[in-house]
C-alpha cells in the first residue's frame, strides 16, 4: 500500500510529460526546449478563474477558430480580463452579462488577431485561397470533361476503303486498264533483263538513256544541251535500238490498257491486289495483322497504300520516249497514238479522287504537253496536216471539267478518321478520343479496350484524355474546317490565275488557316486538322496551271496550222483560231518574231511586257524563266511591292525554228 502513491505520482508525471511534450510549439522543440505554451487547457486550470468562467473562455477561443498559437494569447487576455473584473468586485454573473454574445466576440477577436499578421503572411494564405478556389473549379470541370468524354462512344460504322474502291473499280475486267499495263511493264523489263521480274530499276535506265537520244527539249534550242542525265552502267545504242525493236508489241498492248475506262487497280490497305501483283510490285505477300497487333486504325483509309504509281509514272516515260523517238522517224501517226495514250494514263490514275493521284495525272499531262511542244518546236515535218489535226482535236478534248483538281475520295479520308478518332454523340457530333485513338497508334501509349466500344483503359488515357477532348475542336467542327479547305481546293478549278489573292487561299475565307499557323496553342486546338491544312492549301492554283499548259498546246498547235496554210509565221497571234492567255493579266500570250524565229512568251513577276526578252540571273537564264509557265505559279494574284521581287524580264513558254518556214506538212 505504501507503494501505491509512488505509483501514481510517477504515472502522473508520465503523463505530464508526454502533455508537455504534445502541447510545446516545434520551433521550441527544434531549440531542444519543452515548453507545453500552446496547453489551453493547463493554462484555464492554472487560473483563478471560476468553473463557468473558465467553460466561457475555452468555448470563446475555439469559435475563434485562429492557430494555437494565437489562441492561448487569446485565452490569456481573457483570464486577465475575467480575473481583473473579480479583483474589482464584480460577480460572475455580471462578467458574463457584460462579455455579450459569446459568437459575436469569437468572431470579433478573429477579426482583429488576423489584422495583426503581417502582409506577406496575408498574401501567401490569400493566394492559397485563390489557388485552392481554382483547383477546386478545375476538378468540377474536369469531371463534367470526363463524364461526358466516358460516356460517348467511338463507332466505326462506314467503310469508307469500300467507298474509295467502289469509285476505282470497273463494272466488269474489260474496262480495267491495269492488268494491261502489268503485263506490258513485265514483258518490257523483261526485255531489258529477263531476269528483272520485280524490279524496273533497269527498265528506267533504258527509257533515261533512250530519251536523252531523241527529241530535246525546246529550251534547249536557247539555252545549249543540258548536263546528260547521269544513267549508271547506260545502255549502249546497240542496246537500245534491240529493246525498242522488241517492244513495239508490249507499247502496243500498253497504249490499248491506256484507253481502258478505268485503272481498276484492286486497292488494299496493304498495297491492296491477288499475289500476282504483289509479286509484280515487289510486295511482301500478304497477311492478315495478328489480333493482339491491332489498332483502332487498322482497315482505315489512313492505311490505304497505292504502289502502282511508280508503274504508271514509268509507263508514261515509255510512251513519251516512244513518241520522240517516232518523231525522229517520221511517224507521226505513231507519236499522235502515244501522247493520245500518256493522256489515258493521267485520266485513269486520277480515279480515285485522291489529291496524290491527282498530282501524279497532272504529272503525267504535263510530260504529254512537254513532249508535243518539243516536237512542234524541232521535228513538226514528223507530223503531216491530217494528223496534226488530229492531235488538235484530241488536246481540245481536255475539257476544263477533265483537267479539274476532284477532292471526294480526299473527303472520305478525313470522314474515316473523324469516325475512329472521335465520339459519336449520335447527332452527329463528338469529343477527340485523342489517346486512346492517336497515341495509341503512334506508340506513345500501349492501346487498350475494344475502340467499338469506347477504347482505352490506361491511366493515361483516363486522366488526359478528357483534359484534351475538352480543349480541341469537336467532330462537327474539324469535319466542317476540313471540307472548306477541300472546298478552297475545288474552288481553284473556276477561278482564274490572274483574278486569284494568294494571300486568301479560295474557301478558306474564316481564320482557321491562318490560326493553325500562329501558335502551338492554336495547333492543339485545331488538332488533328492542323496537320493536315498545310499540306493542302496549296493546291488552288494547280488546275489552273495544268489548263493554261493545255491552251500553250492548243495555241502552238494552231500556230503550226496557221504556218502551214499560209507558209510563214504570223506576226502576231490574233489570226490564230484559238489562243490561250497569260497567268498574270488574264490577256492574249504575247508572240515576237525575230529573225523568223517564233516565241510565244508571258509577262514576268514583274508584270511588264519586254517583249520576250529572258529573265537573267548572274548565271545566264535565271530558274524563274527555265521552270516555265508552270513555275511561275507562286507569283500569281498578287503584286509585291518590289514588283517580281526583282526578277525582270518576261518567260518565253515556246520557241520554234526558222528553219521549218515552209509550207505543208512534210516540209
Amino acid at each position: 500500500m505504501e507503494n501505491q502513491p509512488e505509483a501514481s505520482n510517477e504515472s502522473g508525471t508520465g503523463t505530464s510529460n508526454l502533455r508537455a511534450l504534445g502541447t510545446t510549439p516545434v520551433s521550441d522543440l527544434a531549440r531542444g526546449r519543452v515548453t507545453g505554451r500552446l496547453d489551453l487547457q493547463g493554462l484555464l486550470a492554472s487560473s483563478t478563474l471560476p468553473e463557468s468562467l473558465r467553460k466561457l473562455v475555452s468555448g470563446v477561443v475555439r469559435r475563434t477558430r485562429l492557430r494555437r498559437i494565437e489562441k492561448m494569447d487569446v485565452a490569456r487576455e481573457l483570464i486577465e480580463h475575467f480575473e481583473d473584473g473579480i479583483a474589482a468586485g464584480a460577480s460572475v454573473d455580471e462578467l458574463v452579462v457584460d462579455f455579450g454574445d459569446p459568437r459575436i466576440a469569437a468572431a470579433l477577436i478573429r477579426r482583429g488577431m488576423k489584422r495583426k499578421r503581417s502582409w506577406f503572411e496575408r498574401a501567401v494564405r490569400r493566394t492559397a485561397l485563390v489557388a485552392g478556389l481554382f483547383f477546386a473549379g478545375f476538378v468540377a470541370i474536369y469531371l463534367v470533361l470526363a463524364v461526358r468524354y466516358w460516356n460517348q462512344p467511338v463507332r466505326i460504322e462506314v467503310d469508307y476503303v469500300a467507298k474509295i474502291r467502289q469509285e476505282s473499280d470497273g463494272a466488269t475486267s474489260d474496262d480495267r486498264g491495269w492488268p494491261g499495263i502489268r503485263a506490258a511493264i513485265g514483258d518490257l523489263r523483261a526485255f531489258v533483263d529477263p531476269a528483272s521480274t520485280q524490279d524496273d530499276r533497269e527498265l528506267s535506265s533504258m527509257i533515261e538513256a533512250a530519251s536523252a537520244g531523241t527529241v530535246p527539249p525546246w529550251i534547249e534550242m536557247v539555252t545549249g544541251p543540258g548536263a546528260p542525265p547521269a544513267v549508271e552502267d547506260a545502255p549502249s545504242d546497240a542496246a537500245q535500238a534491240a529493246f525498242f525493236a522488241n517492244a513495239t508489241t508490249a507499247i502496243d498492248a500498253l497504249r490499248g490498257a491506256a484507253s481502258k475506262s478505268v485503272l481498276g487497280f484492286p486497292l488494299g490497305v496493304d498495297g491492296g491486289g491477288p499475289e500476282v501483283d504483289r509479286a509484280f510490285l515487289g510486295l511482301a505477300p500478304s497477311e492478315p495483322t495478328p489480333v493482339a497487333d491491332r489498332t483502332i486504325l487498322d482497315g482505315s483509309v489512313i492505311d490505304l497504300q497505292f504502289p502502282y504509281y511508280g508503274t504508271i509514272r514509268l509507263a508514261a516515260r515509255v510512251l513519251s520516249t516512244d513518241a520522240r523517238r517516232a518523231a525522229e522517224r517520221g511517224d507521226g501517226s505513231r507519236f499522235v497514238a502515244d501522247v493520245d495514250a500518256m493522256f489515258g494514263l493521267g485520266r485513269q490514275v486520277r480515279t480515285p479522287t485522291i489529291v496524290i493521284g491527282q498530282l501524279v495525272g497532272m504529272s503525267i499531262e504535263r510530260l504529254a504537253f512537254a513532249t508535243i511542244l518539243d516536237v512542234l518546236a524541232q521535228r513538226p515535218e514528223a507530223i503531216d496536216d491530217p494528223t496534226l489535226d488530229r492531235l488538235a482535236a484530241i488536246v481540245a478534248g481536255l475539257d476544263d471539267d477533265r483537267l479539274r483538281m476532284r477532292t471526294d475520295s480526299e473527303r472520305y479520308y478525313f470522314l474515316d478518321l473523324a469516325q475512329r478518332f472521335y465520339t459519336d454523340d449520335g447527332d452527329g457530333n463528338g469529343r477527340l478520343k485523342f489517346v486512346s485513338a492517336g497515341a495509341a497508334q503512334a506508340g506513345l501509349v500501349p492501346d487498350a479496350g475494344d475502340p467499338e466500344e469506347g477504347g482505352g483503359g490506361t491511366a493515361v488515357d483516363f486522366l488526359v484524355g478528357p483534359l484534351v477532348a475538352g480543349v480541341t475542336m469537336d467532330r462537327r467542327g474539324a469535319t466542317e474546317i476540313w471540307n472548306r479547305n477541300l472546298d478552297g481546293i475545288e474552288a481553284g478549278n473556276s477561278i482564274e490565275p490572274w483574278e486569284m489573292d494568294a494571300s486568301k487561299p479560295p474557301g478558306m475565307d474564316g481564320p482557321a488557316l491562318g490560326e493553325a499557323d500562329a501558335s502551338w496553342i492554336s495547333e492543339i486546338r485545331l488538332f488533328p486538322v492542323s496537320m493536315l491544312l498545310s499540306a493542302t492549301h496549296n493546291l488552288v492554283s494547280a488546275a489552273g496551271a495544268i489548263r493554261l499548259e493545255r491552251d500553250l498546246v492548243r495555241t502552238v498547235i494552231a500556230l503550226e496550222l496557221h504556218r502551214r496554210t499560209q507558209g510563214s509565221w504570223p506576226t502576231s497571234l490574233d489570226d490564230l483560231g484559238f489562243v490561250g492567255r497569260d497567268p498574270f493579266d488574264g490577256e492574249s500570250l504575247r508572240f515576237v518574231l525575230r529573225d523568223r524565229i517564233p516565241t510565244i512568251y508571258i509577262l514576268g513577276p514583274d508584270r511588264l511586257d519586254d517583249g520576250g526578252e529572258w529573265i537573267m540571273g548572274r548565271n545566264g537564264i535565271a530558274r524563274a524563266a527555265r521552270d516555265g509557265l508552270a513555275g511561275t505559279t507562286k507569283f500569281w494574284g498578287r503584286i509585291p511591292a518590289d514588283p517580281g521581287d526583282g526578277l525582270r524580264g518576261d518567260v518565253p513558254v515556246w520557241i520554234g525554228r526558222a528553219a521549218v518556214e515552209a509550207t505543208g506538212g512534210d516540209s
